[in-house]
């Protein structure tokens, strides 16, 4: 397994249940650090960002971070919540979990489709793509933002198995 060393958590909740969830994956435990509640930071430096929020506005920009990043946003299902700028979108590598239905529900997607001209046509790849291999895994040329309206801890484990595919595939950091 991938050793994780820069993993901060960004959420308008309970960072302490989140944080016994991540206890379950002891094995990864120490490389997350809590940035704190409702208030807008830029980890810059992280390899992995888990947006964990509910917010109605971006709480971070991806055009600030120093290298790529995979930013995965595991928000709640509120109308119109969105953790990134929507018009950030088209600077992305967007996956999702679900192609079929994610982009229907995503805040960030249905702003930036309404307002920025962005198309889920241009999603990567979703879960089961990735995972059947019918998708390349990112390529780490510019921010890769998953998009999920599943399950938090199951999100945990997809940013792992991104970021693994990531080591194991020689890009470079």
């Amino acid at each position: 397994m991938t050793e994780l060393r820069n993993c901060p958590i960004l959420s308008a909740s309970d960072v302490g249940a989140l944080l016994r969830q991540v206890d379950a994956l002891s094995a990864m435990r120490s490389a997350f650090r809590a940035l704190g509640e409702g208030r807008a930071v830029q980890p810059e430096d992280a390899d992995v960002i888990l947006l964990c929020t509910s917010s109605g506005t971006p709480v971070l920009d991806p055009n600030r971070l120093r290298k790529p990043a995979l930013i995965t946003s595991i928000s709640t299902n509120v109308p119109r919540a969105h953790e990134i700028p929507p018009e950030r979108l088209r600077e992305m590598d967007v996956y999702c979990d679900l192609r079929e239905t994610t982009p229907r529900t995503s805040g960030e997607m249905q702003i930036a489709a309404a307002e920025y001209g962005w198309a889920e046509t241009s999603l990567a790849g979703d879960l089961p793509e990735l995972v059947t291999k019918r998708v390349p895994p990112p390529g780490y040329r510019r921010p890769v933002f998953f998009r999920s309206v599943g399950l938090g801890i199951e999100d945990i484990a997809i940013a792992n198995a991104l970021r693994t595919v990531h080591t194991t595939s020689g890009v470079s950091e």
